[in-house]
Parts: C-alpha cells; sequence; structure tokens
C-alpha cells in the first residue's frame, strides 16, 4: 500500500469537506417537493392538531414559489380544487428543481372561523392549519410570507456564517497541528 505524501494528505481532506458541503448546499437546489397540507377544527385553541379534532372542509388553500401570490379570487376559492375535501386534505403541489422551503402553503380561514395558527408555511412539505369558530379563541397573530422570508433569509445567512466559521477554525487547528508536530520533529531529530 503506498502512503500518501504529507503535504497532499491535508489538502486531500479539505477539499473532500469543501466537496461534501458544496454538495449538500447544491441537493436542495435540484430537489423535487411535493405536499399540502390539512385543516382542522381546533376545538381547544392551542394550534396543534390532537387526535380527537375533526378535519375541516372547505378551507381555501393553495401553493405558490413567491410569497406576494395573491389571495385567490372568491370564484376560485369555491373551486373544488382550491377546497379541503372532507378529510380537511387540500393544497397538494408538486413542483420540480425545488425543495419544500421555497414552496409557500396558504390556508384563508373560512366564513365564520378564526385561525389558530399561521395561514401560511414553507417549512415542511406538509403543514397543518388550525381554525376556530369565530370569537372561541383568543385572537391569533399569522406570520406573514414576507416574515417567513426573512426568516428564511436569516437563517441561510447564519448557515452560512457558521460554516464559514467551522472551516476557519479547522484550518487553524490543522495549522497548529501542523506546527506542533514539526516542532516535535525538530526536538527529536535533535535541530
Amino acid at each position: 500500500m503506498t502512503k500518501l505524501p504529507a503535504k497532499i494528505l491535508p489538502r486531500l481532506v479539505l477539499t473532500i469537506l469543501v466537496l461534501a458541503v458544496t454538495a449538500s448546499v447544491l441537493s436542495a437546489c435540484f430537489a423535487d417537493a411535493s405536499g399540502g397540507g390539512v385543516a382542522w377544527e381546533d376545538l381547544n385553541c392551542n394550534g396543534v392538531k390532537d387526535p380527537d379534532e375533526p378535519p375541516l372542509a372547505g378551507v381555501c388553500m393553495w401553493t405558490s414559489e413567491f410569497a406576494n401570490e395573491p389571495t385567490p379570487s372568491a370564484e376560485e376559492c369555491a373551486s373544488e380544487s382550491f377546497q379541503t375535501d372532507s378529510e380537511g386534505m387540500g393544497g397538494g403541489f408538486w413542483y420540480s428543481g425545488v425543495s419544500c422551503n421555497d414552496v409557500f402553503v396558504f390556508a384563508q380561514a373560512p366564513e365564520g372561523y378564526d385561525p389558530t395558527t399561521d395561514t401560511v408555511a414553507n417549512q415542511a412539505c406538509w403543514n397543518e392549519f388550525g381554525f376556530a369558530p369565530e370569537g372561541a379563541c383568543p385572537p391569533h397573530r399569522s406570520v406573514t410570507a414576507q416574515e417567513l422570508v426573512g426568516r428564511a433569509q436569516t437563517s441561510c445567512l447564519a448557515w452560512v456564517v457558521g460554516v464559514s466559521a467551522v472551516l476557519l477554525l479547522l484550518a487553524l487547528a490543522y495549522r497548529k497541528f501542523r506546527r506542533d508536530a514539526i516542532g516535535r520533529y525538530h526536538e527529536s531529530s535533535g535541530e
């Protein structure tokens, strides 16, 4: 078995690390996203779908790759393709070349109901939207799609800064390790 020269091994390890990080970042760019959501009647106003809470049919649900997607017209919302079914399922989508984080799922409170969860989501391929009869629960302030975009940008910036910091720390640690190894070599050889 051939031993790699001492100068090549660290460069090889760094190259593999950079390629692995690059591949993981790029993989999100070429994913396919599918999913939708479910609407339910939030009987206890806690914003969490409990097993005993019934599905809510007739909720207008739609998807888009754009945060500022206009609300569908009343006629569109009344069409079967926009409404949740008897199981509360709706908004099914399929997008090629994007991740679930790049697709917004919107739900509009049906007449006589208030939301108990956010009415827009983009953090999962499958989203849950709770609604309660008007006045039954304390008011819930839903996050906007633009706020979700801002959060994603902040998260992305934090990720880039974090990865850069880790790579810098690894480079500094390797440099110190190499300097110490060279020092030990010189000490042991009597130079």
